[in-house]
């Protein structure tokens, strides 16, 4: 009787501060690559919407002859002039901020500021290796894309 009670104690200090500290390292390891991942996956999400607003406005356009004409704004502009085109339409990028859009008639320009949500100063144009890089697709290509491995 005496023997069973001396292992139903429990856990010792030393036992607990040991799973506290693999836990810790594992955590470590895995949220910086659970948020690279999400990061990955939003620009993915980006550059799918962005070919299904640019396949709308190109049918818009082989309907009328020229591209919306709404100047430099939100694609969310563009909202009647797709709507029978593109459904559902969403003017979102994948981090939840809006599309911008740019047209003078005969070419356009969809544009995502990327995670920071800030334009870029100067376009590389090609492939980007940061979350912050502008995603551009111009008349029906990507002129600026993530590529590779990414970084903050």
């Amino acid at each position: 009787m005496e023997r069973l009670r001396r292992h139903q104690r429990g856990f010792t200090l030393l036992e607990l501060l040991i799973v506290v500290a693999i836990l810790g390292a594992l955590a470590a390891i895995v949220l910086p690559n659970l948020v690279h991942a999400l990061q990955s996956a939003r620009q993915k999400r980006t550059m799918t919407s962005m070919r299904g607003l640019s396949q709308g406005i190109e049918a818009y356009e082989l309907d009328w002859g020229f591209f919306p004409d709404h100047g430099s704004g939100p694609v969310s502009g563009l909202a009647g002039d797709l709507s029978m085109y593109v459904r559902p339409f969403d003017p979102d990028d994948g981090w939840n901020r809006v599309l911008w859009y740019d047209s003078r008639g005969d070419a356009y320009t969809l544009t995502s500021f990327g995670s920071d949500g800030v334009p870029d100063s100067s376009h590389p144009l090609g492939a980007t290796t940061t979350f912050d890089a502008d995603i551009l697709f111009a008349s029906g290509m990507f002129v600026q894309w993530p590529a590779g491995l990414q970084r903050q």
